[in-house]
């Protein structure tokens, strides 16, 4: 079964909720078969979430400019509304190369929606939400921080502005603002906590002044 990975650089529009399931339903209410909406502001580069194939579908009626990422196991990944491929048809790729440019496409206009990106995965002829096929891949090169019990105390913070990324360990947390530096991250750690830039702004200064402070406190401030 092939790998998918979180390592979407931008969370999911603020009118769902940044929620992936609310986004579903809200898709589903609308009578569409589904999908996620994120907050790509156009433009964007799109990274494969798995390795594949790529197929590129333009001006596919609603979905605009569409990429299929094929996968080994008969399952794609579909990116809709893009502004520009970035592979060729037959292409293969690995996870986390640059497979388009997010836009806001749609019945063969470049501007038919408010730019974002939407996602949607097929098992393979079912249409599925994306988010629940998740895998944390550990990357040999970059192993998560443990405790002594063995449980991984590292965490991903993405700011809901999806322009800011945080590494939080239990000694200190590191930022971000480069999405390339980022999809390394997720691929070592799993996926991102949204989060408030303020909110994690605080807790970073909280966490370089007292170097025990342990992720699982970081993440309960956070839900406070």
């Amino acid at each position: 079964m092939a790998t998918i990975v979180n390592n979407f650089t931008f969370p999911v529009i603020l009118a769902d909720d940044r929620n992936a399931d609310v986004s579903w339903a809200h898709h589903r209410a609308r009578g569409s078969l589904g999908g996620v909406d994120m907050a790509y502001p156009y433009g964007s580069v799109v990274l494969a979430n798995a390795a594949g194939t790529i197929k590129n579908l333009p001006n596919t009626g609603s979905g605009g400019n569409t990429v299929q990422l094929h996968m080994d196991d008969g399952r794609y990944i579909e990116y809709m509304h893009l502004s520009k491929f970035l592979k060729s048809t037959g292409d293969t790729v690995k996870l986390g190369d640059k497979i388009a440019n997010s836009g806001a496409s749609g019945f063969k206009q470049a501007n038919y929606y408010a730019a974002h990106l939407h996602v949607h995965l097929y098992t393979p002829s079912t249409r599925v939400n994306l988010f629940h096929y998740f895998k944390t891949v550990v990357a040999p090169a970059a192993p998560p921080v443990v405790d002594d019990t063995g449980d991984q105390m590292a965490v991903l913070l993405r700011s809901t502005t999806g322009k800011d990324f945080y590494l939080v360990d239990e000694m200190s947390v590191t930022h971000t603002a480069s999405q390339d530096l980022a999809v390394k991250w997720a691929a070592a750690y799993g996926t991102w906590v949204d989060a408030p830039s303020a909110s994690i702004q605080a807790l970073q200064q909280v966490a370089n002044d007292n170097r025990t402070l342990l992720v699982n406190q970081i993440v309960a401030a956070l839900k406070a």
